[in-house]
């Protein structure tokens, strides 16, 4: 289960899941390596996160940053600002955010073949 985790926290970096998440990179460490709990808010912002990786392997290869540089990389859809950029906004983690279902409409085109 944990996996998935660890597979994001690579993929992404501690960094970037820092910053976008709030969750420091001590406490995912934690979580993943030592079975520490996380909040149930902390764990849905890291699934939200996998499921947009998900959607973008396969077009996008693992491991050499291309899947991290779409998330920087800025679109019209989101008012010419980058997925991570919008993901850092204060509202972004609410469960009606707008913003949140924009960006994993971004993903899932992707995934469907539609490289954005």
């Amino acid at each position: 289960m944990k996996e998935k985790y660890e597979s994001i926290f690579i993929e992404l970096g501690p960094l970037f899941i820092e910053r976008v998440c709030g969750i420091t990179v001590e406490k995912v460490l934690d979580f993943i390596y030592h079975d520490k709990e996380l909040l149930e808010s902390e764990i849905a912002k890291l699934d939200f996160l996998t499921e947009i990786v998900n959607c973008l392997e396969g077009a996008y290869k693992r491991w050499d940053g291309s899947i991290k540089k779409w998330f920087h990389r800025k679109r019209k859809a989101l008012g010419n600002l980058s997925p991570y950029q919008r993901m850092k906004w204060p509202d972004f983690w609410s469960p009606q955010s707008a913003s949140r279902k924009e960006i994993l409409v971004l993903a899932k085109s992707v995934r469907d073949g539609n490289r954005t």
